[in-house]
């Protein structure tokens, strides 16, 4: 049995750098075509309410920070991501910030990342 692993995802297992270069490139290819594909790393999200529960109570911590609290809209919400995970921030939005009325369809991938990160501070 064979595991489907794309390009992005194994940039992104062997170093972030990595993943940004092979981003970058693929973002090359792409861009010579008419349509345009948006690449960026990709983490399986499990919900289940412990991480539901993880979620909501680091959010709430974040949003709570002296950083975050005066703070509206979307700037609250970059820096209450920020605050909860900067690596897992760096690695889905840094090459390509959020922008006023975006849809953020890097979201889960942004809580699948979180999830991963947290399960394997606590070993």
């Amino acid at each position: 049995m064979f595991l489907s692993i794309t390009p992005v995802q194994l940039a992104v297992m062997i170093h972030p750098l990595f993943a940004a270069f092979v981003i970058f490139a693929t973002a090359q290819k792409t861009s010579s075509s008419s349509e345009k594909v948006f690449v960026f790393p990709e983490f399986d999200y499990a919900e289940s309410p412990k991480n539901e529960i993880a979620w909501r109570e680091w959010e709430a911590a974040c949003e709570q920070t002296p950083a975050c609290l005066g703070l509206l809209d979307l700037e609250r919400v970059k820096c209450v991501r920020k605050c909860m995970s900067p690596s897992c921030y760096h690695d889905i939005y840094a090459f390509d910030e959020l922008e006023e009325g975006e849809i953020d369809i890097r979201f889960q991938s942004f809580k699948g990342c979180f999830a991963s990160r947290i399960t394997r501070k606590r070993y």
